[in-house]
């Protein structure tokens, strides 16, 4: 009896040592055994492999053990919080905004300097001293919109309109003696000016009077700017006090800019037809540009909730827009002179050249500020203030035309001659704007 008790305890034991030994060789398997089926596993030496509705060729067959199902939703839950789950919402904008163009100075103050040049009558050259730029002026502007909330897990639609001017005036004067503007005397150099009014030319010898150099220079900038934007996003929570929404949409825009100068010289003291002559001049040019565009654009804007009803909102966006420039310049050059108690007029000529073509233009976008928000009735309504910075850039937004150098050649009439350029560029400008912006939104 005894013998067979100590036999039956060896062989319990055995079968109990090999059970753990095989557990412990797979001590990641978290499977369970059961019958085979449509669509189960079957084992092999290495447990659950393969899967397929024929019936399985092994004896066991295992099954991963249920998991909770993942709703998507709980990784990126929709941020509208009121009592409905969609609604309406209006806001408006006020813009204390400042406006630019880069590459636009108005003039080049120039200091003639004597040369050193030995055994030739004396010469002053001119360098450029300081270029003049428009000062940076602030105006308001103003954007309003309205929006829906859908039911569709969270999305919105988005419709606004801004629209915004601008505009600069800036005048220079210098001294400049009548008799004598030679050394180190400063004048200004109209940079827009057609080159073929640099020279003036009487009795087929050219004269030292040129055109494009003023005591006197006045110049105006003007841009109007009207943008509508149709966008849908998705707000929605990444983490308890942060909030993303994505969004992307169709835009489009409109510009009008203005830019203008005007010049004038004298009346200058001077040898002209032999006698000494009071000599006058005054040139005008005008740039009137237009640019509008469509197409898509693309941002993100991240929402931090750092504190009960306040938060640090950002925004980032980019677009492409497809549209035509059109251009327009209109230039005039007078001259004047008195002899001998006699206005004779020396020049007077105008004219105007246009341009337009299509183009493709980017434009940023890029925001920050402050964001107090609050539901009240019963999380019925919801009211948000906003006290933000913008930055806006257009890339490549103006175009102005100009030529350079100068080349004469002979008519067939006597003591006359041509004048021609000798080539021509665009100057190419971004258009930067940007400033205060203060937004009240009501949700319903």
């Amino acid at each position: 009896m005894y013998k067979n008790l100590l036999a039956l305890s060896l062989l319990t034991t055995s079968g109990m040592i090999q059970g753990t030994a095989e557990e412990n060789a797979y001590p990641y398997n978290t499977y369970y055994c059961d019958a085979c089926s449509c669509n189960s596993c079957c084992c092999d030496d290495y447990g659950c492999d393969t899967c397929s509705c024929s019936p399985c060729d092994c004896e066991t067959c295992c099954t991963p053990k249920p998991q909770e199902s993942i709703d998507c939703e709980c990784y990126t839950p929709a941020f509208y919080d009121l009592q409905c789950d969609c609604g309406f919402f209006i806001d408006g904008q006020f813009l204390y905004w400042y406006a630019r163009e880069t590459n636009l100075p108005y003039a080049a103050r120039l200091i003639l300097k004597e040369s050193n040049a030995v055994n030739i009558d004396k010469v002053s050259l001119g360098y450029v001293k300081k270029l003049e730029h428009f000062d940076t002026k602030w105006e308001p502007g103003l954007r309003v919109g309205i929006g829906v909330n859908s039911k569709c897990d969270g999305w919105d639609y988005y419709l606004n309109w801004t629209y915004f001017h601008n505009s600069e005036k800036q005048s220079r004067k210098l001294p400049l003696d009548v008799t004598n503007p030679t050394l180190e005397n400063e004048i200004f150099l109209n940079p827009w000016l057609n080159s073929t009014n640099f020279l003036f030319f009487s009795l087929g010898t050219p004269t030292s009077r040129t055109f494009s150099l003023f005591n006197t220079i006045a110049a105006k900038w003007e841009t109007r700017f009207n943008q509508i934007d149709l966008e849908i996003g998705r707000k929605y929570w990444l983490s308890r006090c942060f909030t993303l929404r994505p969004y992307a949409g169709i835009r489009g825009a409109r510009t009008k800019t203005v830019f203008s100068e005007k010049g004038t010289r004298g009346p200058l003291l001077d040898e002209i037809f032999g006698g000494v002559s009071k000599f006058f001049s005054q040139s005008t040019d005008r740039f009137k540009n237009r640019l509008w565009g469509a197409g898509f654009f693309l941002g993100l804007q991240p929402n931090w909730y750092f504190c009960r009803n306040f938060i640090l909102y950002a925004n980032l966006d980019g677009a492409l827009l497809w549209g035509e420039f059109q251009s327009k310049k209109k230039e005039s050059l007078f001259s004047s002179g008195i002899n001998n108690s006699t206005n004779t007029i020396f020049v007077d000529l105008r004219h105007t050249s246009k341009d337009s073509f299509f183009t493709m233009s980017a434009l940023i976008d890029l925001g920050i500020g402050l964001r107090w928000e609050k539901n009240w009735c019963c999380d019925r309504y919801r009211t948000s203030l906003d006290l933000g910075w913008e930055h806006h850039i257009w890339v490549d937004h103006g175009y102005r035309f100009k030529t350079f150098g100068t080349q004469l050649q002979d008519t067939t009439l006597s003591n006359e001659f041509a004048v021609f350029p000798e080539n021509y560029a665009y100057d190419v400008s971004n258009l930067i704007y940007g400033g205060l912006v203060v937004r009240l939104r009501f949700d319903f």
